[in-house]
């Protein structure tokens, strides 16, 4: 799923929730989405049925985003059935329509809203709310847009995982993790299994920032950053995800005449201006390249014996090759219309890091959407795919919030030996209030690393990164461990 953030009505001087109807411009924004590779739309409050109608002429997918307060008392009858019937008037109405791909119930609900409700009322309450929406539309699925804030939250009542996630907050993903080991390892640990979209990924050009990526950024680290993201969510083996967003938002802010230096209004792939169509920035042409042909598999860092499993999304190529190191290009074989397989031999292949390449090719055989993944080739067994093993010893299902504790990382390679010397960054984040701490210490003759943390004095979620850095030639990536620990 190639998706796009989309907000109807997101322009200058216009509010979304009080939009007209401009078919024109839907028509000329529906164009361009799809000239650069997208197949989905994702929205925060529903889509009317003349917007929906004209997605389905572009061929557009649609993720149908239903806008409830987030911070609201969740226990609240009133507010409780004011969602039930908001849910069944919206599923009904978007029921009839063939291009909604699911629904989202709710976007990001505060983690101190949640905490106060109680995790069971919580649950019972997206239990609710699943059972009116599917008895308006039984066909489709639901979710809602869950984040780090309330990543605690397991998906147990949801057909799939929708996760916002950005790569600059909280410490944990920032300093501890890094993106893609955090997207790992929540599919690993908290998903249950089901598919994960990222349905908000980005990052902001506002000419204010805060040092840390939200905001600040030059046209060039959008680029490159949001394309690197884009990359790290594939490479997570997630089933798909969604850019934040089409076009700067002016209405974020509070004027929406006003284009603010905030970060919340310069995520867009458009430039926002007078005539309401938006220039394209650098990063809608490289998310154009880059959604030409997207390389599956392999992912960076997957070990391989005799071959290597080749699989690329590329609906409008007319051919498309894969290459191992610098050996011939190869043609793969379409299937499925837009999907193509392949299968690189590796027998007499040494072993060691290797690079796999894919490319499109267009009509006039334009290589596009040229990709490379670095795979290992070890004919060795293991009993594990990780290059090293990160783990909190003894993780605590509760801490003394007042107290200071000392949380103790274990690192060991492959085959279970400890690692000496090895730098551990540890990030605690503190869900109900948003309070941060990091620290570094390096492991022992033993393996250990041992960090102490100061006392919160606050009681409330939090959880616990701790990450370590793999270098092995061409190979560099993070391994990592994480926990949730409720403060009394």
């Amino acid at each position: 799923m190639v998706g796009i953030g989309y907000e109807t009505g997101a322009r200058p001087g216009q509010l979304p929730w009080t939009r007209p109807f401009q078919p024109e411009l839907l028509r000329k924004d529906f164009e361009r989405i799809r000239a650069a590779g997208f197949n989905t739309l994702r929205t925060w409050s529903p889509m009317t049925d003349a917007e929906l109608e004209l997605a389905a002429e572009q061929g557009l997918w649609v993720i149908q985003g239903l806008w409830i307060d987030p911070a609201a008392d969740f226990n609240d009858p009133a507010y409780r059935q004011k969602t039930f019937d908001f849910i069944r008037t919206e599923v009904t109405r978007s029921a009839r329509h063939p291009n909604i791909l699911f629904y989202l119930l709710l976007n990001e609900p505060h983690a101190d809203a949640v905490y106060r409700a109680g995790l069971d009322n919580m649950k019972d309450f997206y239990r609710q709310m699943i059972a009116v929406a599917r008895s308006c539309d039984p066909r489709r699925f639901f979710s809602y847009s869950n984040c780090v804030a309330t990543d605690f939250m397991k998906p147990e009542m949801w057909d799939l995982v929708a996760h916002n996630a950005y790569p600059y907050s909280p410490v944990t993903i920032e300093r501890a993790l890094g993106y893609r080991t955090y997207l790992e390892i929540l599919q690993e640990k908290l998903t249950l299994g089901k598919p994960v979209v990222v349905t908000e990924f980005g990052l902001s050009v506002s000419p204010r920032g805060d040092g840390r990526g939200y905001g600040g950024n030059s046209l060039e680290q959008q680029r490159d950053g949001v394309v690197q993201l884009w990359d790290d969510i594939l490479n997570a083996g997630c089933a798909g995800g969604c850019a934040f967003m089409w076009i700067d938002g002016w209405q974020k802010y509070g004027d929406e005449y006003v284009h603010a230096d905030h970060a919340e209004e310069w995520y867009g792939l458009l430039e926002a201006d007078r005539s309401f169509e938006g220039r394209p920035r650098p990063v809608y042409f490289a998310l154009k390249d880059y959604n030409q042909a997207i390389l599956t598999e392999p992912r960076d860092g997957q070990r391989f014996d005799d071959s290597i499993p080749v699989t690329v999304w590329a609906p409008e190529m007319e051919k498309v090759q894969m290459q191992l190191d610098d050996g011939a290009w190869q043609d793969l074989t379409r299937r499925d219309g837009a999907w193509w397989k392949g299968r690189l031999a590796a027998a007499s292949t040494g072993e060691g890091a290797h690079y796999v390449r894919t490319r499109g090719l267009t009509q006039n055989n334009e290589p596009v959407g040229v990709k490379y993944r670095i795979v290992t080739i070890r004919r060795r067994p293991s009993t594990t795919t990780a290059d090293l093993l990160v783990q909190f010893v003894e993780p605590p299902q509760q801490m003394a919030g007042h107290k200071s504790a000392k949380i103790s990382v274990r690192v060991t390679d492959a085959q279970g030996r400890p690692l000496a010397g090895k730098q551990v960054q540890l990030g605690r984040f503190l869900h109900t209030e948003w309070n941060e701490f990091f620290a570094e210490a390096d492991t022992d003759a033993q393996g250990m690393a041992h960090i102490e943390l100061p006392a919160l004095n606050r009681e409330g979620l939090a959880s616990m990164a701790a990450g370590v850095v793999f270098e092995d030639g061409l190979i560099r990536r993070r391994y990592g461990d994480y926990i949730h620990v409720e403060l009394k």
